[in-house]
């Protein structure tokens, strides 16, 4: 009978050691909260890089992160021209631009790293390395908004389950852009406090807690659908710290893929986005000129 305990006792002590070393092995997902949107950080940097061991597998891809990330954000603030020079910096040449970076993800075997990183640069140094390329910054961003993608079909509307429109936004990486937009991360929390007929129903006290959980300026709710040939009918309508806000058109790839012609939906929404931002930024500069200018036509 001791024997039998012992056994049992010795399968459920194995039983819980196999998960807590799960545990460890799952990436640690984002919080709620207020999400980084700094125009000089670089998000979900992919890297993966083998070596003599785990250990100096990481030390390199870290260095591997900050080379990818100086390329990246030098294609997203800069031209052709400015990307093409940075490609050609050496490590110890870009690391005086490093300011932080952060582990999103790893995942850590013998000899490998495989890492999901965040990477932050210093924004007087990009400044003044763009501008002596002949690019100016513009890093006063536009309100953040948090984007509620619904997704109509055949069974009806989705939000949190399987839903290619949600992708499409969350792999546009538009956080640290002059318009930045958060994608919800759909996790029990989102679920319990906002569902997808709440979203339909436009329920404002529910919209509020979004925007209250995410630490936005403003929600808004972009529909989609199939269109013919691969193409995507997509609209998003209503009230927004830009403006009003009205899309309605069929977005249709090139390739004819659903995928790409959902990529090419969110990036057209939200240049349209940052051009209203623009707009919204010159308006405002024209009058104060104008109000200046009157000011000083009546003192003299």
């Amino acid at each position: 009978m001791d024997l039998m305990r012992t056994i049992k006792f010795l399968n459920l002590w194995m039983a819980a050691a196999v998960a807590a070393l799960a545990l460890l092995l799952v990436p640690a997902a984002r919080a709620a909260g207020p999400v980084e949107t700094s125009v000089f950080a670089v998000q979900g940097v992919d890297v993966d890089v083998t070596d003599t061991d785990a250990a100096a597998a990481k030390n390199k891809a870290l260095i591997a992160a900050q080379m990818k990330a100086f390329v990246q954000l030098a294609q997203r603030l800069g031209n052709p021209e400015l990307v093409d020079a940075v490609s050609q910096f050496e490590e110890a040449k870009v690391l005086p631009y490093l300011k932080s970076l952060s582990i999103e993800q790893e995942s850590i075997s013998p000899g490998r790293y495989q890492g999901k990183l965040t990477v932050r640069f210093l924004p007087a140094k990009i400044k003044s390395l763009y501008e002596s390329h002949g690019v100016k910054v513009v890093s006063e961003q536009g309100p953040a908004l948090l984007v509620l993608p619904i997704w109509k079909t055949e069974g009806g509307q989705v939000l949190w389950e399987d839903n290619p429109w949600r992708k499409a936004w969350i792999d546009l990486h538009a956080e640290q852009a002059l318009v930045p937009v958060i994608v919800p991360l759909g996790d029990f929390d989102d679920s319990e406090q906002i569902s997808t007929t709440d979203v339909i129903n436009n329920d404002p006290t529910k919209l509020e807690a979004m925007r209250g959980r995410y630490d936005v300026k403003g929600v808004v709710v972009a529909y989609a659908e199939t269109a013919e040939g691969g193409g995507v009918h997509a609209t998003m309508m209503g009230d927004s710290p830009l403006g009003k806000l009205t899309f309605d058109k069929v977005y249709t790839a090139d390739s004819g893929v659903l995928a790409d012609s959902l990529a090419l939906a969110v990036t057209r929404f939200h240049a349209v986005m940052e051009d209203k931002y623009k707009a919204n930024k010159a308006k405002v500069a024209a009058a104060k000129a104008a109000s200046e200018s009157n000011r000083r036509q009546g003192i003299s």
